[in-house]
């Protein structure tokens, strides 16, 4: 195998943080398509910073330590806990996952997502063998 082989087969799966474990099937079903996925993710999740302000809703201790879950396969637990439509399926702001922007990532913004866009990112890409070259083990 090649070296350039060897590293597009890394990133073309997922590592223990992007995995999405018992929701691989549910990630399989969305689309590859980047401009979509944001779309996709916009819809699922809610600014910690800006929920109240821009959104209205007043989020609990609990909600906000969503924020802090890294896993993919626990932020889509937590996600589908609330609210457990597919995921294509945008919730209302208060039935969506907390999450807070990653430097210039904001899921306020139509140009940026949440810090969970780049692991879902990479989750689904895995099943089509899409090098995402995003990997975190």
């Amino acid at each position: 195998m090649t070296v350039r082989k060897a590293i597009l087969n890394f990133y073309s799966r997922p590592g223990a943080m992007t995995s999405a474990g018992k929701y691989a099937a549910l990630l399989e079903r969305l689309p590859n398509d980047v401009a979509a996925l944001v779309r996709i993710v916009q819809g699922l999740t809610l600014h910690e910073f800006v929920a109240s302000s821009l959104y209205g809703v007043a989020l609990s201790e609990h909600r906000k330590s969503e924020s802090h879950i890294r896993e993919v396969e626990r932020m889509l637990d937590r996600l589908l806990s609330i609210d457990g439509r597919s995921l294509d399926v945008a919730r209302p702001p208060e039935g969506r996952l907390v999450a807070f922007a990653d430097t210039s990532w904001c899921s306020f913004w139509p140009c940026c997502v949440p810090s969970i866009f780049l692991p879902v990112a990479a989750a689904v890409s895995a099943p089509t063998l899409i090098p995402a070259f995003l990997r975190i083990t």
